[in-house]
């Protein structure tokens, strides 16, 4: 699996699941990908699981019209954004911050174990923070 950054999109597992929804998928993919991080209990989430619900949770920000990263990694899925007649009810942003919420407290653990305290780490915190605030304006109340 090759990961060349901290965002969303820099990583091999998040530029092929935007494809699931780009080439006809939809939200389909994308509400999987969340049902499988928030349901996953105490579960050990696999990095896949993850990349793929944060890419999710970055493709409901889009179709919200709350971007974040554009070049040439997200070109793809812009332009579906906005070609798209996909409506993001509340409960699906609301699964999405939940599936947020879980990861981080996953790669939290994952560093209080193996007594890790990075700069890597703060930076991918600091994009999955980003990601978080440009969903909270349309969670439900």
């Amino acid at each position: 699996m090759g990961r060349w950054g901290f965002g969303i999109f820099e990583n091999d597992t998040a530029c092929d699941f935007k494809y699931l929804v780009v080439d006809g998928g939809g939200l389909v993919p994308i509400e999987q990908a969340l049902d499988r991080v928030v349901s996953a209990g105490d579960r050990y989430l696999e990095v896949s699981e993850a990349d793929e619900a944060l890419a999710a949770a970055d493709i409901i920000a889009r179709l919200l019209g709350s971007f974040g990263q554009q070049d040439a990694y997200t070109e793809d899925i812009d332009a579906w954004v906005k070609d798209s007649p996909a409506k993001v009810s509340p409960t699906l942003v609301e699964k999405a911050l939940q599936a947020i919420q879980r990861i981080l407290v996953e790669h939290l653990k994952i560093m209080a174990e193996n007594d890790e305290d990075t700069e890597d780490f703060a930076d991918w915190k600091r994009e999955v923070n980003a990601l978080t605030e440009r969903l909270r304006p349309f969670a439900p109340q």
